[in-house]
């Protein structure tokens, strides 16, 4: 059964997190979800791995599922990893000297890729693991869009407007659909600051990717109409380090594991952790 945790940012931020320990683990996963969503969406995957022995705990970040922020507000990017932070400081408590994995989805995986580039780690690891990372949108914004949440953001940072999401394109498995657009702690509007931190995030993060040399796995739907495919493929091949491996699910939806087939998912992100523990 999931485990509680509450923590605190930084700045002061209330955080909750999601905890499945394994009985005897032999590594450790920390997950970042993507955004609207949240930590109770990834229970059947925490239950899954933690039988592999590989304990997971997943954030709600600020402004999303029971942790505290305006819901689909972020003031700068930078916030976010105050966040990440205190999970990894919790994690080095519980976790010890266990092998330790950074993994993420969506926007978490933006977060993490800008959190790896910057060397904003407070605790060693061993490796990454990325599924369907939002470092470009799967439809491009017209400039006019763009320039007027540029104004918005300056002048009414946090005016909301819906976010666009069509729930439809997260998954083929009906089920999932349905759960999602019935989650109270789902949400469906993005504020203009939010975007605007993230266009300004997405503008380097192919580029800089150059800057992360840990053992990196990146799982991407290959039929994802939510985030750019093809900026996926570009930040995997920019990569520094010389272990990497790149997974495109033909077929896939943006959500590969809550995807109709994701046990292939579940084991190629379980045989990537234990090749490396």
């Amino acid at each position: 059964m999931p485990q509680y945790i509450e923590l605190k940012a930084a700045d002061q931020t209330n955080l909750k997190a999601m905890y499945v320990p394994a009985e005897k683990p032999e590594a450790f996963l920390v997950w970042v979800p993507g955004f609207a969503e949240h930590k109770d969406r990834y229970t059947h995957f925490g239950g899954w791995i933690a039988e592999k022995k590989v304990s997971f705990v997943a954030l709600d970040l600020r402004g999303h599922g029971q942790s505290g922020g305006k819901r689909g507000f972020v003031k700068r990017f930078d916030d976010y990893f105050q966040d990440v932070d205190a999970l990894l400081q919790w994690t080095r408590d519980v976790s010890g000297d266990l092998p330790f994995f950074l993994g993420s989805h969506s926007m978490g995986g933006l977060v993490t890729s800008r959190y790896l580039e910057r060397g904003q780690l407070n605790r060693p690891i061993h490796g990454a693991v990325m599924t369907s990372p939002f470092l470009g949108l799967g439809v491009p914004v017209p400039g006019w869009k763009k320039g007027l949440a540029k104004t918005i953001s300056g002048l009414i940072p946090g005016a909301a407007v819906p976010a666009g999401l069509d729930p439809g394109l997260l998954s083929h498995d009906e089920d999932i659909v349905d759960a999602y657009k019935n989650d109270p702690l789902v949400f469906s509007k993005a504020t203009a600051r939010w975007f605007m931190e993230v266009v300004k995030e997405q503008a380097d993060v192919v580029a800089d990717a150059v800057k992360i040399k840990l053992p990196i796995f990146v799982g991407q739907g290959g039929a994802d109409q939510i985030v750019d495919v093809q900026a996926t493929r570009d930040f995997f091949q920019n990569i520094g380090s010389q272990d990497k491996k790149y997974e495109e699910y033909e077929g896939y939806y943006h959500e590969v594991l809550n995807e109709v087939k994701k046990e292939r998912v579940y084991e190629d992100i379980a045989n990537f952790i234990q090749a490396r523990i």
